[in-house]
Formats: C-alpha cells, sequence, structure tokens
C-alpha cells in the first residue's frame, strides 16, 4: 500500500470526470458527500438484466461497471460551484489486466491459483487534500507482498503517464 497526496485535486479532477485517463478501470464503490450523500455500489445485479435466453438483455462483461460508463453520472452529481464535502472512490483494474500483471510477474494469474483478488486504488477528498491509495485486495492470506509491491510502483508509472503530480 502506497499513498500519493495529489499536488492539484483541480487537475486530478479534471483528468478523471472529463478526459479518458480513467476510463480503463471498474467502478468499486463511490462516496460523495455534497449537500447529501450519494452511495454507488458498482457491483454489477445480473438479477436485473433476466436471462439472456428467455429475452433478457446479455449481461455485462464484469463483476463491477466501468468507471467510463458512471463518469457522465458522477460528473453530473459534482458539477458545480462548490467542491464537495468529501468523496472517495475505490476503482479496479479490470479481470484480465490483473492476470496479465501477475503473469508478467511471473506470477500464478487463474483463477484459484492466484492469493490475489484485484489491484485497486482509492481516491480520497476531504477539506481541499486529495490523496490516492494503492491497495491489493486478497482472496487468501499470504506472506507474500511481490505483487503487491510492484502494484504500487505501476499505479505509480500509471499517474506518471497520466501527468497527475503527487508526494508519496
Amino acid at each position: 500500500m502506497k499513498a500519493f497526496e495529489i499536488a492539484s485535486s483541480k487537475d486530478l479532477m479534471g483528468k478523471l470526470l472529463l478526459k479518458q485517463d480513467f476510463d480503463g478501470f471498474l467502478l468499486e464503490e463511490m462516496e460523495l458527500v455534497m449537500s447529501r450523500t450519494y452511495r454507488i455500489d458498482g457491483r454489477i445485479r445480473k438479477e436485473f438484466f433476466g436471462d439472456p435466453e428467455d429475452g433478457g438483455a446479455e449481461l455485462p462483461a464484469y463483476e463491477f461497471c466501468s468507471w467510463e460508463e458512471e463518469k457522465p453520472f458522477v460528473t453530473s452529481l459534482i458539477r458545480g460551484k462548490r467542491a464537495p464535502l468529501k468523496f472517495s472512490i475505490v476503482l479496479r483494474k479490470k479481470p484480465e489486466e490483473t492476470a496479465a500483471f501477475l503473469k508478467g510477474l511471473g506470477l500464478p494469474a487463474g483463477p484459484g491459483e492466484s492469493p490475489v483478488d484485484a489491484f485497486v486504488f482509492t481516491i480520497r477528498f476531504e477539506k481541499g487534500v486529495t490523496t490516492i491509495v494503492s491497495g491489493t485486495s486478497y482472496s487468501t492470506f499470504t506472506m507474500d507482498k511481490e505483487a503487491e509491491k510492484a502494484w504500487d510502483l505501476e499505479l505509480e508509472r500509471f499517474l506518471n503517464g497520466a501527468g497527475i503530480e503527487y508526494e508519496v
């Protein structure tokens, strides 16, 4: 786990809400506190879609919705003259990208093979300060933190590539 204090909240929010820098991630959850509190659980409710064989809609590809899909709604909530009091957004790598990342490290990557369930990061804004904190979700206990350390570095490379300035 590594924490990055973002130099410019405004710049980050522009990239998050108006550009495509974060569109490749899935939204795990979000809480936005303004004049009221909004909570979004990004988990897809498969029962909503019905059975495709019985005329229901085709199921989404992932367990969680894409940030790109939710971004317009979130933007509509945040847009305005007043900044939120605080927010927390948890984004995660797509499963196939997690598997490829683990394979690139020479680690087991298939379902049931790896103790790593997901690579995530949390964007937090409160009292004018924005931080991004990396995280690794494990399905089982492990003492091996190689994947976690590699994810910390990968997130740092992502932030640098997106031109997001920070202090560690």
